[in-house]
């Protein structure tokens, strides 16, 4: 990514009509094929050779679940896709999708950019998988700042807590989450890396920070350290530095750059 420009990660959101497949796997949060219209709307161009797609058609099933030889390998030798199966149904599949609904706004990704794996294929086992859909939502604002004794200095901080916390706190372990997002911003592959300081209270590693204290510190355990900010005084509203890059801008247009726009100079500011 270029300095300067402007960093927006669409989020798209679950597609709750695309549902979910025969064998279990969630279409309704794949990003595969953005065409298709889900595996049980005849959406999937794999259908015609699906084990799976065709048995539950010729037997009247809404899914592999209610059939009494389930499981019968195929996709169900995958420990996601037994592990969904199973879930739906122990559960139903509304309630399935709500759980992925709410782990996908926690942060948790079905399917990683260009692959077709995400953070449930990091769990060994069916167990791990099941736990991970059960999972209630992140610790609320109040306790995540009681948890890690943050003090909110004012109300850019208060911002920028909001924003990243569930992040950081996610009882789905998405410390990930953040590491990716981070990661696209700055053109750094964070795989296999791992945060060793994610804090709102101002660097704690000797480390100085640009601007005098970010309103976010990460460090990772590959070196790399990041300080964002919210709104800095204007007289530190410089050109950027060529570690430097803008994460989101608010202003009465879009704008490209950092130049302020009015009297609308909100911006974050990603220091590496």
């Amino acid at each position: 990514m270029s300095r300067g420009k402007l960093f927006i990660s669409e989020v798209k959101g679950m597609n709750r009509e695309k549902g979910l497949a025969y064998c279990g796997l969630a279409c309704c949060v794949c990003g595969e094929n953005e065409t298709c219209a889900g595996c049980r709307n005849a959406g999937c161009k794999n259908k015609e050779w699906c084990k799976h797609f065709n048995c539950c058609k010729e037997k009247g099933l809404n899914g592999c679940w209610e059939c009494g030889e389930f499981p019968c390998g195929g996709m169900h030798d995958k420990v996601r896709v037994l592990a969904f199966a199973k879930y739906i149904q122990q559960n139903g599949e509304e309630k399935m999708l709500d759980c992925l609904e709410r782990n996908e706004k926690a942060g948790v990704v079905y399917h990683y950019q260009g692959q077709f794996i995400g953070d449930y294929d990091k769990c060994a086992i069916v167990d791990d998988v099941i736990e991970m859909l059960d999972k209630k939502s992140n610790m609320s604002f109040d306790e995540f700042l009681s948890f890690r004794n943050v003090e909110i200095r004012n109300k850019d901080h208060n911002r920028i807590v909001r924003m990243f916390y569930p992040h950081l706190t996610s009882v789905c372990g998405v410390p990930e989450a953040l590491s990716r997002l981070i990661g696209e911003i700055i053109g750094v592959d964070f795989s296999g890396a791992s945060i060793i300081t994610g804090c709102f209270n101002g660097t704690n590693d000797g480390i100085a920070a640009p601007y005098g204290t970010p309103d976010l510190y990460c460090k990772w355990d590959n070196g790399i350290h990041v300080h964002v900010y919210g709104t800095l005084p204007k007289s530190n509203f410089t050109a950027l530095q060529p570690n430097e890059y803008v994460l989101f801008a608010l202003s009465d247009q879009i704008t490209t750059n950092v130049e302020r726009t009015a009297d609308h100079h909100i911006y974050m500011r990603c220091a590496q």
